[in-house]
């Protein structure tokens, strides 16, 4: 069997070439419409990140994207479930607003998309470490 070199691949010459050509398109056409839903989910969840009712399951149907596409994606990109994705990225910006304006606890929870102030405590504690309070507290001490 001979082969070939073809940009420093060796392959076999019993595969078309044709064949592996359309082959490797198929496979950039994948990693490009990939690449477009990840950017499209990303700016989705940017933009709606305040809605309370923001789900998997609504960026889903919104998106037209399996959720299990979804979930796959953010379990291999950042080893988080949507939830947590999700949470991280209303607690960033929730310390952000802490940061650098005078907001109350309820304005900055419906800001992040909390059902209340309350959820929103909870939530900053469990993934902070502390209550928002604590967080602010901290911020004057330095």
């Amino acid at each position: 069997m001979e082969n070939f070199v073809e940009k420093d691949l060796l392959i076999p010459s019993s595969i078309d070439r044709n064949q592996l050509i359309v082959y490797y398109q198929k496979i950039d056409e994948s990693i490009l419409q990939k690449r477009d839903w990840t950017l499209q989910f990303e700016s989705y969840i940017e933009s709606n990140l305040t809605n309370p009712n923001l789900s998997l399951k609504r960026a889903s149907v919104e998106l037209g994207i399996n959720e299990k596409t979804i979930a796959k994606f953010l379990k291999e990109s950042y080893l988080l479930s949507f939830k947590q994705y999700l949470n991280n990225l209303r607690l960033s910006k929730a310390k952000d607003l802490i940061n650098k304006q005078e907001l109350s606890f309820k304005e900055i929870s419906d800001l992040c998309g909390y059902t209340s102030a309350n959820h929103f405590t909870r939530v900053f504690k469990l993934y902070c470490n502390q209550t928002p309070s604590e967080y602010k507290a901290s911020l004057y001490i330095k």
